[in-house]
């Protein structure tokens, strides 16, 4: 039995708030060859995962929020939101699934948010040409004003 109780997020929360990357995650599953990947994601304001996509046609990604507050966005080809969902305890919407084969991004909004996130495996690390093109790179100077873009463009 697998047991994760809250000083396991507490601790998690931690390594994200001092992560130059502003967030942390903690692998459910015993492999990266597990047929299911499942893992809790602690996000801190700032953090940017670039939008990208997953080729394989049955990918599907769920996250689950468990506090905190984000928003799943989806894009079109050429870097429009064309989609947002804000999970918060408040708003009562906990749940998002993102499609196979579209480019989609979390937004952070608030501090020690805590997501888990659920997919097909096994993992593969994403080739470069699923990361939007139309977004800055993760390290770079830019992705501060995309963030900010971003964080005007989707609802409260």
């Amino acid at each position: 039995m697998k047991k994760i109780g809250k000083d396991k997020i507490q601790n998690l929360i931690e390594q994200s708030s001092n992560s130059p990357r502003l967030r942390s995650h903690l692998n459910i599953h015993d492999s990266w060859e597990d047929d299911i990947q499942r893992l809790l994601i602690a996000l801190q304001p700032g953090t940017f995962i670039r939008p990208h996509y997953h080729p394989e046609p049955d990918k599907k990604e769920m996250i689950i929020l468990l506090q905190g507050k984000c928003s799943c966005i989806n894009f079109d080809k050429e870097g429009n939101i064309t989609e947002s969902y804000m999970l918060s305890h408040e708003s009562g919407n906990l749940v998002c699934e993102f499609p196979p084969s579209e480019f989609h991004s979390i937004f952070c909004h608030d501090q020690n948010t805590v997501i888990m996130e659920v997919k097909k495996g096994p993992y593969k690390p994403l080739p470069t040409e699923c990361f939007a093109l139309w977004s800055p790179e993760e390290n770079s100077p830019q992705k501060d004003l995309y963030l900010q873009k971003i964080s005007e463009s989707i609802p409260r």
